[in-house]
Order: structure tokens, then C-alpha cells, then sequence
């Protein structure tokens, strides 16, 4: 990209996406999609959960930021509005394990 000073500079996006997706048995979709902006936030155990919590998001809010269309064969999608349970221990650092 060209900056507006005229120099080419590398895109960097503000925020990134994960979306998790859970096959059902009867063939249905649930989906966690977190939307987490690019900053300096390294929240540790129950913070990084709260921080996960507080970017949840929409696969459709997704889909209007990148223009793409995301799971377009899936017959029904159930979006998960909370996190899904952890198994046995809490996160660590968001940015390092």
C-alpha cells in the first residue's frame, strides 16, 4: 500500500479474527467467532478470559469487515454468544504460552 506521505508501507490490519467451529451431529454448526483488536493487551488467566469475553462477536460482523462469506454451505449455524467451557486449566498469556 502507499502511505500518505507517498512511501510503500506494509498493510497491517487493526484486529484479527477466530472463528471456531463445532459439527453437530445432526450436521448444524456452533460457532464462536472473537474479533480482537491489535494492541499491546496481554491479559493473564481470568483477565485473558474477560478480554476473550469482551470480543465475541458475529460471523455476519466478520463477513462485513473482509468482504468474505464465511461457512456459505452451512445449512444452520447456532452462534455461541459466551465462551465454551475450558477442560481442565485456565489460559495464560494471550500472547505467549
Amino acid at each position: 500500500m502507499v502511505s500518505r506521505n507517498g512511501q510503500q508501507r506494509v498493510a497491517i490490519p487493526s484486529a484479527f479474527y477466530r472463528i471456531s467451529a463445532l459439527k453437530r451431529a445432526d450436521g448444524s454448526l456452533e460457532v464462536l467467532s472473537i474479533l480482537l483488536p491489535h494492541d499491546t493487551a496481554n491479559p493473564d488467566g481470568d483477565e485473558a478470559l474477560s478480554y476473550l469475553r469482551d470480543h465475541i462477536t458475529t460471523i455476519a460482523k466478520i463477513e462485513a469487515l473482509t468482504g468474505l462469506k464465511l461457512f456459505p454451505t452451512a445449512a444452520h449455524i447456532e452462534e455461541a454468544s459466551t465462551l465454551w467451557p475450558l477442560a481442565e486449566k485456565a489460559p495464560h498469556s494471550l500472547c505467549h504460552q
